[in-house]
């Protein structure tokens, strides 16, 4: 295995990649070659990842360092010298640069130059309809409940797999039952465990107990593998049902008295639109807050002046929401009720303030900005040089004052 191993070149640079993955590289690549020697093989490589133990560019050097030495191994397999092989590479796309980024691969060409590119798209609500119709053996679509059709398509986000497991683990908790009927066919009923409240709802079931799935096992993963301050960011934005602003997570985030706001703004701004850029935060823009101050009641009307108001306070901002209900779920249950609730309270103090006070916290942030000078340095010039004195040391002479007369009065 290890001469094998040496044989294969693999097109990276160590100084990306630590030893342990080479030698794990050079380990798969040997196991793959043997075992293509003596019957057909299909290798599936799914790039994902688990931990922040590697920078992002790392762990991209490190897949795509397996994907092209399996790809050597393929076209040998093409030259007769190996069995049959296929070579599956699923690579998620989140935005057109990654997609350039795939171009530059020789795998990649060489799969586009033979038309072997496909690109998969997620499932729409009726696609996930009928695969939920087919997974659990029914004929007709009133026969499965709208509630569990648009809890599952929320939760799964289009993909057949997370589908897949859903179904199976709502009926080994028992939440959904399969029964027949007076004409012979099947349907699906909601059956409610029990509960505090005497009654258990899909959305209080507690997806995060499901880690032996894709699913949850994946999401908790992503979680984990990003920077603690990109971290911190997706549990924050849980707590917000809608669109929130960077303010909004600076308020819990960073101290208003610690001298470097800016810099925690920046910080935090930086990190969402990384996020942003992975697919897990969208951008919101707010005219989601956009209400009509031109009917109702006078409360009512006074209501939504004062929500205008706010509006116009906040425009300046950028907002980001985070769209994904299978990472909302996720990030819920990695933290506490009273984090939940004192990032949302800081949160609401933040906003009211910046609303109610805003021409008061101008004037503060202007009385911030300016220099503070200490008092002693403006007073240096009253104060004159250290003289030598006698054996009983020296003293300062300031401008004005008589000087000691004799060395007991200097002491």
């Amino acid at each position: 295995g290890e001469a094998e191993s040496k044989s294969v070149s693999t097109p990276y640079t160590e100084d990306q990649i630590p030893d342990e993955y080479v030698r794990l590289i050079s380990m798969a690549v040997s196991m793959v070659q043997r075992l293509a020697s003596k019957r057909g093989t299909v290798v599936v490589c799914r790039y994902d990842t688990g931990t922040n133990r590697l920078p992002i560019r790392a762990v991209e050097a490190v897949y795509w360092a397996m994907a092209e030495a399996l790809s050597e191994v393929m076209q040998r397999s093409r030259s007769g010298t190996l069995k049959p092989m296929v070579l599956v590479l699923v690579v998620p796309v989140s935005n057109p640069d990654e997609r350039v980024m795939l171009s530059g691969r020789e795998s990649v060409r060489f799969a586009e130059q033979h038309g072997w590119v496909v690109e998969t798209t997620p499932m729409s609500i009726k696609t996930c309809q009928e695969y939920m119709l087919l997974r659990l053996g029914l004929t007709m679509p009133k026969n499965l409940p709208k509630v569990l059709q648009n809890y599952v398509a929320a939760l799964a986000e289009g993909n057949p797999c997370y589908i897949r497991e859903i179904l199976d683990e709502l009926k080994n908790v028992g939440a959904i039952e399969i029964i027949g009927t007076a004409d012979k066919s099947r349907r699906v009923e909601l059956r409610s465990r029990e509960h505090k409240d005497g009654k258990q709802t899909l959305e209080e079931i507690n997806i995060a107990s499901w880690v032996h799935t894709s699913m949850v096992g994946g999401s908790m993963s992503l979680l984990e593998s990003l920077d603690p301050q990109e971290a911190a960011v997706v549990k924050m934005a849980a707590v917000f049902a809608g669109p929130f602003s960077v303010p909004d997570l600076s308020a819990s985030y960073s101290s208003v008295w610690g001298g470097a706001l800016r810099v925690d703004l920046l910080r935090l701004f930086k990190a969402c639109n990384h996020l942003k850029e992975r697919g897990i935060l969208e951008e919101a823009p707010v005219d989601e807050f956009t209400v009509q101050a031109d009917s109702g009641t006078a409360n009512e009307v006074k209501k939504k002046e004062t929500l205008k108001a706010f509006v116009g306070c906040v425009m300046d901002f950028p907002h980001f929401k985070l769209p994904s209900l299978l990472l909302r779920k996720m990030a819920e249950s990695m933290t506490l009720d009273q984090q939940r609730l004192a990032v949302k309270r800081q949160a609401l103090v933040n906003r009211v303030i910046t609303k109610d006070l805003s021409s008061r916290m101008e004037k503060l942030s202007r009385t911030r900005a300016s220099q503070h000078i200490p008092y002693y340095y403006l007073h240096m010039d009253d104060v004159a040089k250290p003289t030598r004195g006698n054996s009983a040391g020296s003293v300062l002479i300031a401008k004005g004052a008589a000087a000691p007369v004799s060395g007991e009065a200097q002491s």
